[in-house]
């Protein structure tokens, strides 16, 4: 059995700053079957833009005869060196073409087929995967031929020999050649050997790319030659498969006979433009093949993290400074670092992310560039330092550290000197990202006020400083994490991950923009990227503390709604938490935190779902590697498939009794990319019933629905971009919130 092929996209590295996004080449592949039934790439020569290769004829050699409609076999037919071509093809019924080499009495036979006048073809693609025999003496060849050649004048224009394969040596190496103007004194030719390693063992492709004004000449997806020696052809010639006997090929009186040919198919291909369905299926090939870098991944993870907005605005009650502070006011007199950090893991989060500096100027470190900062304050008597404090008490907690430095700075007289001022910006960025240990995020702000000085900001040069010093960290509003577009803390019912970008060099896409990654919104599938969202938001009405607000601390079933909006839609959640005056998470916040992680921790206690039976309409390559069991079996590691081209399928699980249940969860395996696009959750009541639905999935895909008791629960996936992918598919019973509390 072999497999059919089909075109995939070839996956390339696109620079962007620094070499930190994917994107999809022009060149395509299509999948060659074997005779041993695996997947082997084939590559297609790449086309202009908006043009396809289209297979024009083909034989795959399927079946127990030769077809005759497509070939002619040659036989009786005295060759050079008082050799014989007999009739010996056949096909083995294993889907290979055989042709073979044999004493026949006291003749050498070989055996040969043709297309002529079956089928005459000029320019396209040309290739033939094929097996060599082991034997000296004789040597098989592909090569397209025409009656035409025999004419002399017009050099090979009016008809070539085109030997796109020979191989009359034993060892790695074949030649390729071009014959025209006949085979007498006229005769002119042009060829190049080539010596490749492995050659004689197992299969391989050999190609032409005959086009109007060049050959090029592949084998194994590699061009070996580019030649339009002789002038091209320009007229319809026929296929010819041969073995040959020689004396270039050796002493065929020492071979062991009988030695063998084998081709596994034959497939001619044109260039022809593309339609419309062409146009959207290679965007989303393309969307497809883009995948997170490693520190996507491990900030991906994170899910749920906590952002501290804390500077002079604390004291002044606040939201923006206007860098007219007098530091002296900074004196939060019980700061304790160590409180926060306690906090924020008691609740489950996993990265604290402070303003170091805010748009008002003031640091919270004693930077050596500025005077408007810690060091000029009472609180430590001037020796205090906060970003060190909550490293230490992170880096003790095991949590990790994110710093805000703010682009506009109210104080700084630099700013609106772009040279000076950028200068001033990095130096401190530095200093930051230098003096306090490992940094996992680092938070660039786009916001400046109506008034503000007019200032070019080097993103570039502030983003290559973040690789240099911090290689691991992301960068927020840069290169690795854009803004969810609200402060809501909700993200979008579809949120993708693959994104068109900008050529601007800080805000990549419109963050506002309702769809970001369907496949319109993807324009023409050029400079696609993984951008993952960051959901913002406030556990107060304000950034900053206000003791006005400490009884509008957000509900635990608001902030539960977020949890689910945010982190159960692809997204991480970065909750704000302003310290008070003194130093410290109030009293008010901290309650609410802990009812959140009440809730959350009785809500996913207990998956229903875990290694439960689980069936599926398809699986890759029927591999237990990729079975249905993989989405339940807890591991984030695995995952279940299908076939590539199956776009739609379904896993069905059998919970062993009848269980209620309210939650489910779901996880695309997204280290090879975001694919899923829209799913059904039935469960077993006599037949199907739907009772969820969605869309995208990415990382994590939460769904809240009225109770469900059912013992069989089926996942429909109605439609993915390329076969889909599910890593965790999880049943949780929520009880009531206030139940949760109450107990």
């Amino acid at each position: 059995m072999k497999h059919q092929f089909c075109l995939l996209t070839k996956l390339v590295i696109f620079c962007a700053v620094f070499s930190l996004f994917t994107n999809p080449a022009s060149s395509a592949y299509v999948w060659a079957k074997t005779s041993q039934a695996e997947k082997v790439e084939e590559y297609m020569p790449p086309v202009p833009e908006g043009k396809k290769w289209k297979l024009a004829w083909s034989d795959e050699f399927n079946g127990t005869k030769i077809d005759k409609s497509k070939w002619e076999i040659l036989g009786d037919w005295k060759r050079r060196d008082g050799f014989w071509v007999k009739d010996d093809a056949y096909l083995d019924g294993k889907g290979n073409l055989l042709i073979r080499t044999k004493k026949d009495g006291s003749r050498y036979t070989c055996g040969a087929v043709r297309t002529k006048n079956k089928f005459e073809h000029k320019f396209g693609y040309w290739a033939v995967r094929c097996k060599f025999g082991e034997q000296q003496g004789h040597w098989p060849a592909f090569w397209l031929h025409t009656d035409s050649m025999r004419k002399v004048g017009n050099e090979g224009r009016d008809g070539t020999e085109i030997d796109i394969m020979e191989k009359p040596w034993r060892e790695d190496k074949i030649t390729q050649n071009l014959h025209w103007d006949g085979y007498g004194k006229e005769h002119k030719h042009a060829g190049k050997s080539s010596t490749i390693p492995g050659l004689s063992e197992g299969f391989h492709t050999f190609g032409l790319h005959w086009m109007t004004e060049e050959y090029v000449f592949y084998v194994d997806g590699k061009v070996t030659w580019r030649t339009s020696a002789g002038g091209v052809s320009q007229v319809p010639q026929f296929i010819k498969l041969t073995e040959e006997i020689g004396k270039w090929g050796g002493d065929i009186t020492k071979a062991k006979l009988p030695d063998y040919f084998l081709a596994d198919y034959v497939r001619v291909y044109d260039v022809v433009d593309k339609d419309e369905a062409d146009r959207r299926n290679d965007i989303i090939r393309k969307a497809a093949s883009v995948r997170p870098s490693p520190r996507q991944l491990a900030w991906q993870e994170l899910e749920f993290i906590a952002f501290v907005h804390f500077t002079v605005n604390t004291f002044t009650d606040k939201e923006w400074g206007d860098g007219r502070e007098d530091p002296a006011i900074f004196n939060p007199n019980q700061l304790d670092t160590r409180q926060w950090v306690e906090v924020c893991k008691d609740a489950g989060m996993k990265m604290i992310i402070l303003t170091a500096k805010h748009h008002d100027g003031f640091c919270l470190w004693p930077s050596k560039y500025t005077e408007h900062s810690v060091k000029n304050s009472p609180w430590r008597n001037g020796r205090g330092d906060v970003v060190r404090e909550l490293t230490d008490a992170c880096r003790e907690a095991g949590l990790k550290l994110g710093l805000y430095l703010s682009p506009w700075d109210r104080h700084e007289p630099a700013y609106g000197d772009t040279a000076k001022y950028n200068k001033f910006y990095k130096n401190q960025l530095r200093e930051l990202l230098t003096n306090y240990g490992e940094v996992a995020e680092v938070w660039f702000d786009g916001a400046k006020g109506s008034n503000a000085k007019d200032m070019e900001y080097d993103w570039l040069g502030y983003y290559a400083i973040v690789r240099e010093l911090q290689p691991n960290a992301v960068i927020f509003n840069g290169l690795d994490v854009r803004w969810v577009g609200n402060e809501s803390g909700y993200a979008r019912q579809s949120e993708w991950s693959v994104m068109k970008r900008n050529e601007k060099p800080f805000g990549f896409i419109n963050n506002h923009q309702r769809d970001l990654g369907s496949v319109g919104a993807l324009g023409d599938g050029e400079n696609l990227i993984w951008y993952p969202a960051e959901t913002d938001v406030s556990i107060r009405p304000g950034w900053f503390y206000h003791a006005s607000q400490d009884k509008k601390v957000k509900s635990v079933e608001h902030l539960v709604d977020i949890y689910y909006k945010s982190v159960g839609r692809n997204s991480v959640l970065l909750l704000n938490l302003p310290p008070d005056r003194r130093g410290l998470i109030h009293e008010n916040d901290v309650r609410r935190l802990r009812e959140l992680r009440k809730v959350l921790d009785a809500t996913f206690r207990h998956n229903l779902a875990l290694r439960v039976a689980a069936k599926a309409s398809h699986i890759h390559g029927n591999k237990p590697v990729h079975g249905p069991d993989k989405a339940v079996d807890g591991n984030k590691d695995t995952y279940w498939t299908t076939d590539d081209g199956t776009t739609a399928a379904n896993l069905e699980f059998d919970l062993g009794k009848k269980c209620t249940f309210n939650v489910a969860e779901l996880a695309e395996y997204i280290k090879i990319g975001q694919r899923v696009e829209e799913f059904v959750l039935e469960a077993w009541d006599g037949s199907w019933k739907e009772f969820a639905r969605g869309t995208t999935i990415g990382y994590k895909r939460l769904l809240r629905f009225d109770d469900v008791t059912a013992q069989k629960v089926r996942l429909k996936i109605l439609a993915s971009r390329v076969c889909p992918t599910i890593s965790n598919f999880a049943l949780y019973f929520a009880p009531p919130i206030q139940t949760i509390i109450d107990n």
